[in-house]
């Protein structure tokens, strides 16, 4: 009987030390899956945060772009109007006056 409960003891013993162990083991998967986590957090952010700096200079250069564009447009109307006038002013003076005058 005495080594029956010493049996007892001792196999209670290994079972409580390989529950010990699992519980440790869950813990250390715990802090592992944490830690990936923390790490993929943070690369999907550098990831994101370079996606979001590349968009901005795409849309800095479009828009760079888009104002030179439209600087030319008004440039060469500006151009074409003071051609025009230069080559018709006087007459359209006088046509304007002749017209007033009536």
């Amino acid at each position: 009987m005495e080594n029956t409960l010493k049996e007892i003891m001792e196999t209670d013993r290994i079972a409580r030390e390989k529950v010990a162990e699992k519980r440790r083991r869950i813990e250390t998967i715990n802090e592992e899956i944490a830690e990936s986590k923390a790490k993929l957090d943070k690369a999907l952010q550098k990831k994101a945060q370079a996606a979001i700096e590349r968009t901005r200079q795409d849309m800095d250069e479009k828009l760079k772009s888009e104002i030179k564009r439209i600087d030319k447009f008004f440039a060469d109307t500006e151009e074409s109007l003071n051609r025009s006038y230069d080559e018709n002013g006087d007459r359209w003076v006088k046509e304007i006056f002749e017209a007033v005058t009536k």
